[in-house]
């Protein structure tokens, strides 16, 4: 004989598959140059330069919502996605020293691809009351990692 156990009934509602589908981002970063003074020999100047970005994207998320015996409604989800970086992703900036002297200064090239995962939970205790809380990454898949934590709660009066 099974110990008795407190088993909330949860009934499933509202699976969703939901392919987020695709897109273009595209992003132009602009500098401006600069001029360094105060020691003299050793001062450096670099003229303004830009960067470009553009990257495909796909991504998609799947969710399915619970609802207890008390009307609550729980929603979890699970969230992936894919970038590609397809210009250069060379970061190189050239700086001139005070006799003229061109030199350059390599940046970290980020990686090209980038896959993305998130899980998020949603809870609607009512039509006053309801919260979230989210997690997503940058997954460690080359030399970027970025992580976000969200969360809030909405009470209406």
């Amino acid at each position: 004989m099974e110990p008795a156990a407190y088993r909330p009934r949860l009934r499933r509602r509202n699976r969703n598959a939901d392919p987020k589908g695709g897109g273009l981002q595209f992003v132009h970063l602009s500098e401006g140059g600069f001029s360094e003074t105060g020691v003299n020999g050793f001062d450096l100047a670099a003229q303004s330069h830009g960067t470009s970005s553009f990257q495909p994207y796909i991504a998609a998320s799947v969710a399915q919502k619970f609802i207890t015996d008390g009307g609550a409604e729980i929603t979890p989800e699970l969230r992936l996605g894919y970038a590609y970086e397809a210009l250069s992703n060379a970061r190189l900036l050239t700086v001139v020293s005070v006799d003229t002297t061109n030199f350059p200064v390599r940046g970290i090239a980020p990686s090209r691809s980038q896959l993305t995962g998130g899980v998020g939970l949603a809870i609607q205790a009512g039509p006053n009351l309801s919260f979230y809380a989210t997690y997503d990454a940058i997954l460690p898949t080359g030399n970027a990692l970025d992580q976000t934590i969200q969360a809030g709660l909405r009470w209406r009066f």
